[in-house]
């Protein structure tokens, strides 16, 4: 009589955990897990003492700074593509950024 205890006991654990991977996979798969801005719009970048921009389109000071040296060539092999040499697809050129110190 023991061990038929235990049989029912485990097989309503098993059942149990059967029923909870199910829910948790239905939650996965429909997309419930997913995180989205509440009103459609992007959030402001964040300063890093944590207050908000005034404009959150700020263009980096950076951005002038990186170039492309030179341009990535692709060449196919049937349906592969192959890239013939290794290529450098952009530069970063930080001696004009103030503050920067090299060394």
């Amino acid at each position: 009589m023991n061990t038929v205890i235990h049989s029912r006991q485990r097989r309503v654990l098993w059942f149990a955990f059967l029923a909870i991977g199910l829910l948790l996979g239905t939650v996965w798969a429909t997309g419930f897990s997913v995180s989205n801005s509440a009103n459609g719009a992007d959030n402001a970048s964040n300063r890093v003492d944590g207050t908000a921009h005034a404009n959150p389109n700020i263009p980096s000071p950076y951005a002038s700074l990186v170039t492309n040296p030179e341009d990535l060539t692709v060449d196919w092999d049937g349906f592969w593509g192959v890239v013939g040499a290794d290529t450098a697809m952009y530069e970063v050129d930080l001696s004009a950024a103030a503050g920067w110190k090299s060394g």
